[in-house]
């Protein structure tokens, strides 16, 4: 399934998610409420890393697909704007990143 059919899907089911991560370019979660305009409705907030304030400009996950950007940030989305440099001041340890994955849950 389509990561933006996936959200419109999620979001829609009693109890799903209403909180969503997206990291890296947007263009897959830009996709989402342009297929279905009321899911900005449906969700409390998306966290985005998109900008840099070392340089004002974030090369990878804007830059990366600008056109996807303006969507998102003209979705009505509620929005929380991290910026790019917290993927480098929090990174996760392997072993951390080891007990995500045996999780086997959805947000690992």
């Amino acid at each position: 399934m389509h990561a933006a059919d996936f959200l419109i899907q999620a979001t829609r089911a009693a109890g799903g998610p209403r909180r969503a991560l997206c990291a890296g370019a947007q263009t897959k979660l830009a996709m989402a409420p342009l297929k279905d305009p009321t899911l900005a409705d449906r969700l409390e907030e998306v966290v985005v890393m998109e900008f840099s304030f070392q340089t004002g400009v974030d090369p990878y996950n804007v830059g990366g697909d600008l056109v996807a950007a303006r969507v998102v940030l003209g979705s009505g989305i509620p929005l929380t704007i991290l910026p790019v440099e917290i993927g480098v001041a929090c990174q996760m340890a392997e072993a951390e990143y080891a007990e995500c994955l045996a999780a086997q849950r959805p947000q690992g």
